[in-house]
């Protein structure tokens, strides 16, 4: 059974107090916790309804997405609701999709909104002057996807991987990643890990319950 003061510490870390840095802190409040609707979260629901998916996980990465505002998104497996919440944050970013879609339907509101969307045969590189996102779904190649993202990162860059607890092995990697040089900041949201590599900021790693 938890003590008092553990329940205390952990109230107060779930709702943003005690991180201590203001960039963390605004991240935590007005990203990742935000309450407030968006005009693409009816959208987010629909395609969420149709093609499966997570509605209120996809409109966090559709939040990451828009407070990161990259120029480019890199998608390794993503699902249908996930593809379309991060890209129409940024419709005008090019949207790079590696992996086979189950839902057409997304990747054609993708495409009429503007957005670059390629498939596994087509080869890419993450842009070494511009800002990127990187997102690795639901795959095993979630370490070589991120080693190669890291080699080429920027303090815009952002990463996000998901199901960071679903193995005993993605735990440990998690860890170790964490502990790179290169890796600034971490979320831990349980069901996604969240990385920013801006050089100005204090490394921290912080660990939410969403």
């Amino acid at each position: 059974m938890l003590g008092i003061k553990e329940l205390i510490n952990r109230y107060r870390h779930n709702r943003g107090f005690g991180v201590q840095s203001p960039y963390a802190f605004h991240i935590v409040t007005s990203v990742l916790k935000e309450k407030h609707p968006y005009y693409a979260y009816s959208a987010i629901r629909d395609i969420a309804r149709k093609c499966g998916g997570n509605a209120s996980h996809c409109r966090r990465l559709f939040r990451i997405a828009n407070y990161a505002r990259p120029d480019s998104i890199m998608m390794i497996a993503p699902d249908s609701t996930a593809a379309y919440a991060m890209s129409a944050a940024r419709c005008r970013a090019q949207t790079i999709i590696d992996g086979t879609e189950q839902c057409s339907k997304a990747l054609n509101l993708l495409r009429k909104q503007g957005c670059v969307v390629v498939g596994d045969d087509d080869v890419y590189t993450l842009p070494n002057d511009a800002s990127w996102m990187l997102y690795v779904g639901d795959t095993g190649d979630y370490a070589a996807a991120v080693d190669r993202a890291i080699k080429q990162i920027n303090d815009r860059s952002v990463v996000v991987v998901e199901k960071i607890h679903s193995t005993r092995e993605k735990e440990m990697w998690w860890q170790q990643i964490k502990q790179n040089p290169a890796v600034v900041v971490t979320f831990d949201l349980y069901s996604m890990g969240i990385m920013f590599f801006d050089s100005k900021y204090k490394k921290q790693h912080y660990t939410l319950k969403m």
